[in-house]
């Protein structure tokens, strides 16, 4: 799909899911979530800024403040006409829906309002419960998204990005990730965005300016943001520094298929004989033919 929600079409046929794909190569088949949570019988996702401030050491900042943005009509399984106004929640596709904002001002709540509705539902601890293992989840998430990648971003000094998340909770209070954004709708077009964008934004570039210009220590400002009244972006996750080597052979792994299989097929293969020996089944090997990355594989 393209940004914006074009491109993204549903579909409950396995034949016309394959035709798409032997069609088209770079499309990307999902799942569907089936029982996802409803409010006010509508779908909705979860809108989570993230920013990342640096590549390697990868450093992942989240938004405290995420936004929910819900669909215009109430949730069928049906794939009728119109079936996107029900089913997708991008707010793009949802402006031209006749009922857009008619339930939900903007189609759009914010977080206090999300808790608050579990509260209301759930009842005062089960819905603390809940919102307190949603943010648990999301967090979760936001650090092995970004680190699932960091390996393949070239890292830039004096830089920084800014990501949106999109996520869904169903109706086991799960949360999946949909999609990653980058360059995140930052416009101030719904009440609940209004505020949150300002302060975001102001705050956004107190962390930037801290790291960069202050040169504040990343665990110092972590521990000086949880007390800071007013600061909104908190460290998400901190990891270490990777060596060339290591970028190198992660690299060439994803290159080669992802799986530890493929990389020792592929050393074999660049030797013109059997894989190396001592490979086992389950074993491990080191090798430096034919790649110069000194890897350690898996033979399975």
């Amino acid at each position: 799909s393209k940004s914006r929600g074009r491109g993204i079409s549903i579909e409950n046929d396995l034949r016309v899911i394959l035709e798409k794909l032997h069609a088209d190569e770079k499309l990307v088949a999902q799942r569907y979530i089936e029982y996802p949570l409803l409010i006010l019988q509508r779908k909705f996702d979860i809108r989570q800024w993230v920013l990342v401030t640096s590549i390697n050491p990868l450093i992942v900042w989240r938004y405290s403040h995420y936004y929910l943005r819900f669909s215009s009509v109430e949730y069928s399984t049906q794939l009728g006409e119109g079936y996107k106004f029900a089913h997708l929640t991008n707010q793009s596709i949802q402006k031209k829906c006749d009922t857009y904002g008619s339930a939900i001002e903007g189609n759009m709540w914010s977080r206090e309002q999300f808790h608050s509705h579990l509260v209301q539902q759930l009842g005062a601890e089960a819905g603390a419960t809940a919102a307190a293992g949603i943010e648990e989840q999301i967090n979760e998430i936001v650090s092995c998204t970004l680190r699932s990648v960091c390996d393949v971003v070239e890292p830039r000094t004096a830089a920084f990005e800014l990501y949106g998340l999109d996520l869904m909770v169903d109706r086991a209070h799960r949360v999946w990730l949909l999609e990653a954004n980058s360059s995140p709708d930052m416009s101030r077009s719904a009440a609940p965005l209004r505020r949150i964008v300002d302060e975001g934004l102001d705050d956004l570039v107190d962390v930037v300016l801290d790291l960069q210009q202050k040169r504040v220590p990343v665990a110092k400002l972590s521990a000086e943001r949880e007390k800071r009244a007013g600061a909104c972006w908190r460290l998400a996750y901190k990891g270490r520094a990777i060596e060339e080597t290591e970028l190198m052979r992660r690299r060439f792994r994803k290159k080669c298929g992802v799986d530890a299989l493929t990389v020792t097929r592929a050393l074999a293969a660049g030797t013109g004989g059997p894989p190396p020996a001592g490979a086992a089944r389950g074993g491990e090997v080191s090798s430096r033919k034919g790649t110069g990355l000194g890897a350690k594989v898996l033979w399975n």
